[in-house]
């Protein structure tokens, strides 16, 4: 097993690095390699790459979300994923359960509730859960805004647990969960290639993370110019990305 951090220039052929070793897998009798791209856009333009190749039978095009969808069928861990107008709603009906008074004026306007949808999102890709953001709230003696924010997040995640519900993001949460506990899940996948990302989540590392320990082989690609130091700004995101992995996966970036 190993595990890879690869850095080049924008444009120097990492994705068509990522798509040789798949079709070398492939045509050696070994399946079935996986690229995780970023967009369900990109994952097409990595088939018709292959094509352009000569094709290879079993390389699968995967986005973080289809990785996740097949850790869970691998575990048969059952789930109903909420479709995006029934997380909506459901919002509003917790917002509307709790008879807030700082956002009392807010809640029947959608936008309130889509910004609600938008504040969860990013606690739960950060694997910030309600108890420990109520908590959180508490230590900073927050004002009534915070802390109807954390009321609202408990209860939304006390519909879901109770209904057996799963929103997008919270099926990161159940991956993660059943990789910790199934060490069969992943076990010998010949080659795990993740391409294009500029940016990964905290679920999106701890995935990661525990499927370094059963591929064969996890290869990552990064954008950097490490030659151009005109260019530092441009590239922060990628470099802050390029530690994130190297702490998580305890492994160097290299050329």
């Amino acid at each position: 097993m190993s595990t890879r951090i690869h850095v080049a220039n924008a444009a120097s052929g990492k994705t068509a690095y990522v798509l040789r070793l798949a079709v070398e897998i492939v045509r050696a009798g070994c399946f079935t390699p996986r690229i995780v791209v970023p967009t369900r856009l990109q994952a097409r333009a990595l088939q018709r790459r292959l094509a352009q190749m000569g094709g290879a039978l079993g390389v699968r095009t995967l986005t973080f979300d289809g990785l996740i969808a097949e850790c869970l069928g691998a575990a048969r861990t059952a789930y109903t994923e909420l479709s995006d107008p029934v997380q909506y709603w459901l919002l509003r009906a917790v917002a509307d359960s709790l008879e807030l008074e700082h956002f009392a004026t807010l809640v029947d306007h959608s936008g309130f509730i889509q910004l609600l949808e938008q504040l969860i999102h990013e606690l739960k890709a950060g694997m910030i859960t309600s108890d420990s953001f109520a908590r959180a709230v508490d230590a900073l003696a927050a004002g009534p805004r915070l802390r109807e924010l954390a009321r609202v997040y408990a209860a939304y995640q006390e519909r879901l647990s109770a209904h057996g519900w799963a929103d997008r993001v919270g099926l990161g949460w159940l991956a993660v969960d059943a990789l910790k506990t199934d060490p069969h899940i992943a076990r010998g996948w010949p080659l795990l290639a993740v391409d294009g990302f500029d940016n990964l989540t905290p679920v999106q590392l701890a995935l990661l993370q525990r499927l370094a320990s059963r591929v064969e082989r996890l290869v990552i690609t990064l954008t950097d110019a490490e030659d151009d130091p005109a260019r530092d700004f441009a590239f922060r995101r990628f470099r802050r990305t390029r530690r994130r992995l190297e702490a998580t996966l305890r492994v160097a970036a290299e050329p």
